[in-house]
């Protein structure tokens, strides 16, 4: 897993939920920044909200238990807010990425467009597949169903 283009690392690297074990083993093609973060809209009180996308292993694929959603959240009681100290990170796997995305789903456009400067973290198998869908042929391809 490497960092977008720029060789310094994203500032929100560090909000990366690492000391989870799945999210130790879970191949990541790309995680993002999401939520008012992304669209600018964060206050000082903001908590982090990351997407991403991952590959199941083999394993996971060839008995058809792959989690189509991995969630890493602070656990807070009830009625307890996130604070600017909590991230929520969300990993969609591929598959279902790529049925969302042909469904129009808001979450997996999002994902799919965020911007390079949005990128937390990206596999060189992530940067294919975002190159895919932001070429003329893949964003003609997602609203077909045709992805591949």
């Amino acid at each position: 897993m490497h960092a977008p283009a720029s060789t310094q690392p994203h500032p929100l690297h560090d909000k990366l939920p690492s000391s989870a074990p799945l999210f130790q083993t879970t191949n990541r093609l790309l995680t993002t920044v999401a939520g008012s973060r992304l669209y600018g809209t964060s206050t000082p009180q903001s908590d982090v909200d990351l997407k991403g996308i991952y590959l199941p292993t083999a394993r996971q694929i060839l008995l058809g238990t792959a989690p189509p959603l991995l969630s890493f959240s602070p656990t807070h009681a009830p009625g307890i807010r996130n604070t600017n100290a909590d991230t929520d990170a969300t990993f969609t796997s591929l598959a279902r990425f790529i049925q969302l995305i042909g469904d129009g789903q808001p979450d997996a456009v999002e994902l799919a467009f965020a911007p390079e400067s949005a990128w937390v973290e990206c596999s060189s198998e992530g940067r294919a597949l975002m190159a895919r869908l932001n070429s003329p042929e893949g964003q003609s391809a997602w609203v077909t169903k045709e992805i591949g």
